[in-house]
């Protein structure tokens, strides 16, 4: 039986065909599938792979070609080969478990082969002509001992049980849309995973990630994030189409992976909403054109995904900042505050990090961000707001336009029923720190507040107290201090550029890490790396976080005059016919370059040209990522991971 698995995973990779007219990649799976592995038209595929592994210089051991003749050698199937068709091998979902062993996967494996000639088919498995009939399942005296033939393939099985399920079962097809099925039936490689046959594993997973997530404020903000793993756990079936550049309209490598939920899921139709935000599709249009090593853009408005972004940042903060200890683990409420306070205001963004054109005068890179708002000065006056804060320069026992705090209706917005209000007026007062806590102390004493409103207060006392505490700590330690806390100076008009006037962020590091790590963040920034010129152009702001202000002048006139700029880029021509029309964010990356950053030492950085692509839509009831990685691409990070 473990002969029969060997001659299964190889058949996936040597079964394939042109997928026809009459039967397709998805017409081979049922819905009881589990497991799945589909190829399209073998000898082409065999070219294009062998090719694909040559032009990418990487050595992967056996070639494509190999695999395909050792799997016809094993299964003992010398004749009657259609290579135009698709074939494979599928794992059937085991009856009445959710999770798949060895034991399950032995009895339920199936090889599909496609055949031009049903009796020519048959003498391979030592039938007699006209003993091998569709809808009929035969026992063979081959390595394989059962086998059914349906329309233009036959069925290989090590169980007769197998065949029955398989031939009652129903295509997997009906549950994907017109533009799906075509996406994926024009794969070369298509893998299918059933995830109701792995719903245990997968519980474990989501359980896993839910407690690494949950940093949230209060029993609402915990329910909806509980409600989106519920969302999650309602996710039908996976599947990964791969295909291999043909090296005229599409060069490299790319992937689609499509996940289906199941629509009766309430979580689930939220999940797709968070994700997709409820707008129109990205675009990288207004950025400059240049030598852009990484550009993301994202059009979902954010207060219909703000706890979903949240609990990513939460993830980041947790997994790679606080681990390299450059934040505080007492300081990551704040930030996760900040980012929700800067998020839930967003109507879209796109962000492009440039490889500078003079490294000794500019540094190495600089940023460029345009961000889409409802009320663009209202967003940059909330966002002064809070710098005062966050630096202590706010006078809190006096109001003004310019000084709007007032801590007790901040203490009275904890009681709000509104997320954004409460979730505002919780961050205010945490930036505020320890002069909000007498505050904070009367609400927990007082007899008329509900218990809700106690325990948050409750919660910002310990998280305000601890931040001191540690904060005291560090003053009285003769070593550096540990941790980098920006605090940020608002200069209102500080410049003027192509006729805007133009406000300047002043970023401070608390205490010796300034000193300590100017000269590195001066390499990567540049002389201005402490400064971030904000620009507001209607209903958008404009950011430069780095040194070289052409690339801010260039976002100025692009968005002024509604140029396209960088979104106009030849070099993104390539991913827009894979892109699907809807999607909602997208990300490009010069991988190549980006690796030379951290193997290249102290040579000068040279812009690649070609860019990884990613980008992430969500429709009524799937999620789609779809990622390109073209030839040049892949063989710098090919060779860089084999060595």
């Amino acid at each position: 039986m473990r002969r029969f698995i060997a001659c299964a995973l190889l058949a996936s990779f040597g079964f394939a065909g042109a997928a026809s007219a009459q039967q397709q990649m998805l017409d081979l799976l049922p819905e009881e599938t589990a497991l799945a592995v589909l190829m399209r038209h073998p000898n082409d595929l065999r070219a294009r792979g062998d090719k694909f592994l040559r032009d990418s210089q990487v050595n992967a051991g056996m070639r494509p070609s190999q695999l395909f003749d050792l799997a016809l050698d094993i299964l003992k199937i010398r004749n009657g080969v259609d290579f135009d068709r698709p074939g494979g091998a599928i794992v059937l979902r085991p009856e009445g478990k959710t999770r798949l062993g060895l034991q399950e996967l032995l009895s339920n494996l199936v090889v599909a082969v496609p055949f031009i000639d049903l009796d020519v088919m048959a003498e391979n498995f030592g039938l007699q002509k006209g003993k091998l009939t569709r809808g009929k399942i035969t026992m063979t005296g081959g390595p394989v001992p059962w086998v059914v033939a349906k329309e233009k393939h036959v069925f290989l099985a090590g169980t007769e049980i197998s065949l029955n399920r398989l031939l009652k079962s129903s295509p997997i097809n009906a549950k994907l849309s017109s533009e799906q099925k075509k996406s994926q039936n024009q794969a070369d490689i298509l893998v299918h995973f059933g995830v109701s046959s792995f719903r245990d594993d997968w519980k474990e997973v989501l359980k896993k990630l839910e407690r690494d997530l949950d940093e949230v404020d209060g029993p609402q903000e915990k329910a909806a994030l509980a409600n989106l793993f519920r969302g999650l756990g309602a996710v039908e079936f996976g599947q990964l189409a791969f295909r291999i550049g043909d090296g005229r309209d599409r060069d490299g490598l790319s992937v689609s992976a499509l996940a289906t939920f199941d629509p009766a899921v309430k979580e689930a139709r939220e999940l797709l909403t968070y994700v997709g935000g409820g707008a129109k599709a990205s675009t990288l249009s207004g950025l400059p054109e240049g030598n852009v090593v990484l550009a993301q853009a994202w059009a979902g408005k954010g207060d219909k995904n703000a706890l979903f972004a949240r609990a990513l940042v939460h993830y980041l903060l947790k997994n790679f900042l606080e681990l390299k200890q450059i934040t505080s683990p007492t300081d990551r409420s704040g930030f996760l505050g900040i980012f929700n306070e800067v998020w839930q205001r967003l109507e879209g963004n796109r962000v492009g990090v440039y490889l500078n054109s003079d490294e000794a005068k500019h540094g190495l890179f600089s940023l460029v961000a345009i961000l889409d708002t409802a009320d663009a000065r209202k967003f940059l006056g909330d966002m002064r707001v809070l710098a005062k804060i966050g630096d202590g320069t706010l006078d809190l026992s006096k109001q003004s336009p310019d000084n709007p705090i007032d801590i007790p209706k901040l203490i009275k917005d904890l009681d709000s029923d509104i997320y954004a209000v409460r979730a505002s007026a919780t961050t205010k007062l945490r930036l505020i720190g320890e002069p909000a806590l007498p505050y904070l102390r009367k609400v927990v004493q007082g007899e008329d507040n509900t218990l809700e409103v106690i325990r948050r207060a409750e919660r910002l006392i310990s998280q305000i107290s601890e931040v001191g505490a540690e904060r005291r700590k560090e003053l009285l330690s003769k070593e550096l201090r540990r941790y980098a806390r920006p605090t940020f100076e608002w200069i209102a008009a500080a410049e003027k550029r192509q006729e805007e006037s133009i406000d300047i962020v002043h970023i401070k590091l608390a205490g010796g890490y300034e000193a300590a790590f100017a000269a590195s963040i001066k390499q990567y920034l540049g002389p201005d790396w402490d400064k971030m010129r904000v620009a507001v152009l209607g209903k958008q702001v404009v950011l430069l976080l780095g040194s070289e202000t052409e690339l801010f002048d260039q976002a100025i006139r692009n968005v002024k005059h509604g140029k396209p700029g960088l979104a106009a880029g030849k070099r993104f021509d390539a991913f827009a016919k894979q892109k699907p029309p809807g999607a909602g964010g997208e990300l490009h990356a010069s991988l190549g370059t980006l690796m030379s950053l951290v193997t290249q030492g102290n040579q000068p950085l040279r812009p690649s040209g070609a860019m990884s692509s990613a980008s992430l839509t969500a429709g009524e009831n799937c999620l789609q990522l779809d990622v390109l990685i073209p030839m040049a691409e892949f063989r710098v990070v090919g060779q860089k991971i084999l060595k």
